[in-house]
């Protein structure tokens, strides 16, 4: 339940994007953009793959956020 819970409560994210590396549910994506508020870790409870000739495999996440990034230090 504590899972569940913290999934609808915390930041959400959807991604679509080429099979270079199929990932499965329950795998750890981190996302570490330079100035984005979205970096950090998320955990996938969805993963889709299909396949179309147009855009070739591609797989959508889904998924929700663990922690945030840490700041780099500059020391």
């Amino acid at each position: 339940r504590y899972i569940a819970a913290r999934a609808r409560a915390s930041t959400r994210m959807r991604l679509t994007m080429p099979v270079d590396t199929p990932l499965l549910p329950r795998d750890i994506v981190s996302i570490d953009e330079p100035g984005s508020p979205f970096n950090g870790e998320y955990a996938l409870d969805h993963v889709h793959h299909r396949y179309s000739p147009a855009s070739g495999f591609v797989q959508t996440l889904r998924g929700y956020r663990l922690s945030e990034a840490s700041p780099q230090s500059n020391t």
